[in-house]
């Protein structure tokens, strides 16, 4: 009813998928190591290695530091063009390690409002499939399992899911496979992912502040909005 999220019929022509997308995830992530915590320096295998470092030094929670994700206005559930990144909550007290983490965790998070408003419309489900490259993060894969409570699988491949399904599809096409059930016997996953009871809880009353947070400063999202479309 309240136009979070869309539908779209699977190419079997039987089955809907529920899409909740989020606007900006692993790009608002590399604008924080880009310009906060490296200083401009190019993103390599050793700067998300040492990034990670810090995020798995750092207390779930960020001992209070929030990061919003939203630098290209946000869709699910927010719908808002006019939504901005924020970095909220530091003090003296706080310093790289709690950014890092912060910005992990505004990605997961974002995408656990997506979970909160399909599990809102009765839509249950008990496993979460990872592809893409933040699948092939050592800190997201088992973050998220503790945020959404949920088992949490990575795609073998996580990087060419998409051209994999694409490959499914053309094979069921020239008659390679029967069917797409057939068909999806080429995908398989590497690692598995439990919540951790200990930060599953913690993530609770995280998840309750993070979900609060658009509301309280919607009204400076769009005053700041409108400023900047007067800049041009």
């Amino acid at each position: 009813p309240d136009m979070r999220f869309f539908h779209f019929l699977d190419m079997d022509g039987k089955h809907s998928h529920i899409c909740a997308t989020v606007q900006c995830a692993a790009a608002a992530m590399d604008w924080a190591l880009e310009n906060i915590l490296t200083m401009g320096k190019t993103l390599t295998q050793e700067t998300y290695r040492q990034v990670e470092d810090l995020v798995d030094t750092t207390p779930p929670g960020a001992e209070g530091v929030f990061f919003l994700p939203t630098f290209m206005g946000e869709r699910t559930p927010w719908w808002d063009a006019n939504a901005r990144g924020t970095l909220i909550g530091m003090s003296l007290y706080h310093g790289r390690g709690h950014i890092a983490r912060a910005a992990y965790e505004g990605v997961a998070q974002a995408l656990h409002l997506c979970d909160w408003a399909v599990r809102e419309n009765g839509i249950a489900y008990d496993t979460l499939s990872l592809v893409g490259g933040g699948a092939q993060s050592d800190i997201w894969p088992q973050m998220i399992a503790d945020m959404f409570a949920l088992k949490t699988r990575v795609h073998g491949h996580p990087r060419q899911a998409t051209s994999l399904g694409a490959a499914m599809a053309a094979g069921v096409g020239v008659g390679m496979f029967k069917d797409y059930k057939e068909a999806s016997s080429m995908a398989f996953f590497d690692e598995d992912y439990a919540p951790d009871p200990v930060r599953e809880a913690v993530y609770v009353k995280h998840f309750e502040v993070y979900r609060a947070l658009y509301g309280q400063i919607k009204d400076a999202y769009q005053a700041i909005g409108a400023y900047q479309a007067e800049l041009g």
